[in-house]
Order: C-alpha cells, then structure tokens, then sequence
C-alpha cells in the first residue's frame, strides 16, 4: 500500500480517536481538573506518522471538535492542539526515559499558554486568569500521567506496526 495512504488512514483515526477521548472525558471531569488525554492520539500522531502530518492531525482534531462544541468554534484554541501534536515530534525521536517526561511538561506548559490565550482573547481576561494558577499547578502530576500513557501506548502500537510489515 502507498505510504501517503498509510500515513493518512493512520493521521484520521488518530484525529478521531483524539475527538471521541475528548468528548467523552471533557463532560464527566471537572471543568480544571481535566487531564488532557485526547493529546495522546495527538502525540502519537507526531511521532508514528511525522511532524507534518501530525500538524494536520491536531489541526484536523481541534477543528472537528469545536465544530462540535456547543459553545461554538473558538479557532485560537487550535494552537494547543497544534503544540501537542507538533512539540514532542520536534523535540526527540522516541518517548523514552527522563527527557521524554521534560518534553511532555514543556509541550504541555506551551499548550496551556495558548489555552490562557485563546481564553484572554475569545471571552476574557478575569475568565482566562480565574483558574490560571489552579491549572498551572496541575501541569506537572499531569504531564506524568500524559507521559507515562503515551509511551505506554507508543510502544505497543508502533511495535505491532513495524512487526507486521
């Protein structure tokens, strides 16, 4: 099968997948407590299919959620998504050992400064500031959580993946 096929197919369910964690776990998690787990497919994304597709895979992801949110389409918030999936890819080329959990804590700072951004700007500066030291303290137990699952994950997809072709 052609690569760019493979590539995209691959790049698709990751995005999905990303959208389905995150509809799921945003309603039942309180509103700043909500582990990021739908930056998991974004991350894999980034390492299993490149850094080009997975730019478009946390564009992809980003866009097709707000499209669903019913608070409507805030495009700013693409730029976190585009950081989770574009970072750790820039950053190393596996999830192994202590660095990889530095990468997630820098990837994830970066990615809730675009969020506090996104807030200042689509709502406002007392929304984006209410709960800015509240999340900002929860990045790092966080960022262990998002790092410990997404090597976890990592290995077993991408070894299955290689093995079998």
């Amino acid at each position: 099968m052609n690569k760019q096929i493979t590539k995209i197919t691959i790049g698709a369910v990751l995005a999905a997948l990303s959208v389905v964690i995150r509809m799921v776990f945003d309603p039942i998690m309180p509103d700043n407590f909500n582990v990021p787990f739908y930056s998991i497919p974004l991350i894999i994304a980034g390492f299993m299919i490149g850094r080009t597709y997975g730019l478009v895979v946390g564009i992809v992801a980003d866009t097709a959620m707000g499209l669903m949110s019913p608070y409507g389409y805030k495009p700013l918030f693409v730029f976190s998504s585009i950081a989770w999936s574009l970072l750790p890819a820039l950053l190393t080329k596996e999830p192994k050992g202590y660095r990889w959990y530095l990468i997630i804590i820098i990837t994830y700072f970066t990615a809730f400064l675009f969020n506090t951004m996104a807030m200042w700007i689509h709502y406002s500066k007392n929304f984006a500031m209410a709960s800015f030291y509240l999340r900002l303290g929860l990045i790092i137990p966080f960022s262990f959580i998002i790092a410990y699952l997404t090597y976890f994950i990592y290995e077993r997809v991408y070894k299955d993946i290689v093995l079998t072709k």
